[in-house]
């Protein structure tokens, strides 16, 4: 679900930056990249909405602003869920670093709790080093 994706490293990178998100600031972002449909707006609302209604997100005594609520903290194999359904959405190519694991605007309502070491024995990940001191995770063939 790409445009959920999107919809939601949006709103994470919005509230990382801001503390708050403004869904007018989330429907022209996510109008430059889906285009200028009048559908668009209507869609992230309905994602916003249902973040709210799932308690990722809060209402602000503002109409249009959402704040993040408290994250929740993922480890184990419900982590290695999240992490595997993100880097599926990244394409075949796509991997993540150590950084990136823990601090994805897409996992923005989550505190996750994986270390890249931690993935090495899963047989759907592979794990390796870049550099001196990263660790990048990635999908097996």
């Amino acid at each position: 679900y790409p445009f959920f994706l999107d919809t939601a490293r949006l709103t994470g990178r919005l509230l990382g930056l801001q503390g708050e998100m403004k869904l007018q600031q989330l429907d022209l972002r996510v109008g430059e990249l889906w285009g200028d449909r009048p559908t668009v707006p209507r869609a992230v609302q309905r994602i916003v909405r249902s973040m709210v209604q799932w308690g990722v997100l809060s209402d602000t005594n503002r109409r249009g602003v959402y704040r993040a609520s408290p994250r929740r903290p993922v480890e184990g194999n419900l982590a290695a869920l999240l992490l595997e359904g993100l880097l599926h959405s990244q394409g075949k190519d796509g991997g993540l670093t150590s950084e990136q694991l823990l601090g994805h605007p897409a996992l923005f309502p989550f505190e996750m709790n994986v270390r890249p070491y931690e993935l090495m024995p899963r047989p759907e990940f592979t794990v390796f080093r870049q550099g001196v001191d990263t660790d990048v995770v990635m999908l097996k063939d």
